[in-house]
């Protein structure tokens, strides 16, 4: 028998179709090479199976790298080593809710000085690719490698964008023995996981603030990565372990004419909206939106209710609150973060303030953090950038200027001002429209502090 690597699976020549079903584990028989072809996560297990056949197997699968350089295990909180423990416990494998601010990092970084075995750390974005390099070197880890933003070498511990990860594959696939997995909720989706189906690392670590809470894709992270191992809430650590913090709902108003132009456009999509969820109680908003994009009414339905949104985004209440708010906390370091990244940039241009977005090049937003940092810049605008991954220890308020509803979002850039400091006390603005669907978002939102 023979094992073989292809483009993300393993491939099994020298059984025949009528093999034993024990043998064929998470396995399908490709006619096309008259072969079996498992997907690369199943290698490890698929490998011990087909030795227990009593036939020689030779395996062609491109092997691990060497083991890295031993570094030092980081000193960790009490909360962070009972989460490396339960990992541990849990056979290597499975996923670690810590909110933003808490250490997620670092609980990771002690698993790879722990296992000293080759490593490939995955990440959603430019800016985390960032992150995690420097924070790996600093903690000691002599070479890293990093996949992404245009660069492209290969070391014992790496970092890679999971864009690169998907694209380079063939390369890295089978390299690793340790699969790390920062904000593994990004993987959640059906389309998504087929890149944790792809390498064939038996040792799995996922990393979230703000774990998945359907059902079928809590299953698919935990199949694919392990299960729940340990949680923290903001609420457990806030006080002690993060900054203390208020929050503080500034309830706005439309101006007369911003009002009308609302409720006129309102009326063109909410009564369309409510007689299809009055039909179809179960259905969700995305399935509103297939429905309607079927018909001309439900098309005109879905401009109208983007018109509402774009209303909502930055009216007159909000520019004023947010030029108050910057006034009044003007020794402060804060945060803006707006719907989206045009509001963001309007912001920048009212407020005279830095801007970061997904367009910003490195050495850009790295000038900016730093100025941040050193207290010559006073606040920063932005949208989603800063929602993951960016570490500003000095940032004190946080003006969420709306919200989604989403809970990750929230406690994301909640988290962003928690970074504890000798009498530090975060605080947290948000933006609430009367009269509108904001009222219910934030609500929605907010409950991933209970």
């Amino acid at each position: 028998m023979e094992l073989l690597w292809d483009r993300g699976t393993i491939v099994c020549r020298g059984i025949g179709r009528d093999a034993s079903p024990h043998l064929t584990c998470s396995a399908l028989w490709d006619p096309r090479v008259e072969a079996w072809r498992a997907p690369a996560r199943a290698y490890a297990t698929w490998r011990i199976e087909l030795s227990r056949s009593g036939r020689t197997l030779r395996d062609q699968v491109p092997p691990l790298l060497p083991a890295p350089a031993a570094f030092a295990t980081p000193e960790l909180r009490p909360y962070q080593l009972a989460a490396l423990l339960a990992w541990h416990a849990s056979e290597c494998r499975g996923l670690v809710a810590l909110p933003t601010g808490a250490g997620k990092t670092r609980v990771a970084i002690a698993a790879i000085s722990r296992a000293r075995c080759a490593t490939l750390c995955l990440v959603p974005t430019r800016v985390l690719l960032d992150a995690w390099v420097g924070a790996l070197r600093s903690a000691g880890a002599a070479e890293v490698g990093v996949f992404g933003d245009g660069e492209h070498s290969l070391r014992s511990i790496t970092v890679a964008t999971m864009a690169s990860a998907r694209a380079r594959v063939e390369e890295l696939g089978s390299r690793f023995e340790l699969l790390i997995v920062d904000e593994a909720h990004h993987l959640a989706s059906e389309e998504a996981s087929e890149l944790l189906e792809m390498y064939t690392a038996p040792r799995r670590l996922g990393l979230s603030a703000t774990p998945p809470e359907h059902e079928a894709a809590s299953a698919r992270l935990e199949r694919l990565l392990g299960p729940l191992v340990f949680r923290s809430s903001l609420h457990d650590l806030a006080g002690r372990y993060l900054a203390p913090f208020r929050v503080a709902t500034l309830h706005l108003r439309l101006d007369a004419e911003e009002r009308s132009r609302y409720e006129q456009t309102r009326a063109l999509w909410h009564p369309l909206v409510q007689r299809f969820f009055e039909l179809q109680p179960g259905a969700s908003w995305a399935d509103f939106v297939r429905a309607a994009r079927a018909s001309d009414e439900g098309r005109a339905a879905l401009r109208a209710w983007q018109r509402t949104q774009e209303l909502l985004r930055f009216p007159s209440a909000k520019r004023a609150t947010v030029k108050d708010l910057l006034a009044r906390h003007a020794a402060a370091r804060a945060l803006v973060f707006a719907p989206d990244a045009r509001t963001a940039c309007e912001i920048a241009r009212q407020e005279l303030i830095p801007l970061i977005t997904a367009d910003i090049g490195r050495a850009e937003r790295a000038r900016i953090l730093e100025g941040f940092a050193r207290g010559e810049l006073g606040a920063i605008a932005s949208a989603k950038v800063l929602n993951e991954g960016v570490d500003v220890p000095a940032a004190e308020i946080a003006v969420l200027v709306g919200t989604s509803g989403s809970r990750r979002e929230y406690a994301q850039r909640v988290g962003r001002v928690l970074r504890p400091a000798e009498g530090k006390e975060a605080l947290v603005y948000e933006l609430l429209l009367r009269g509108t669907r904001e009222d219910a978002r934030f609500q929605r939102a907010r409950e991933v502090l209970r």
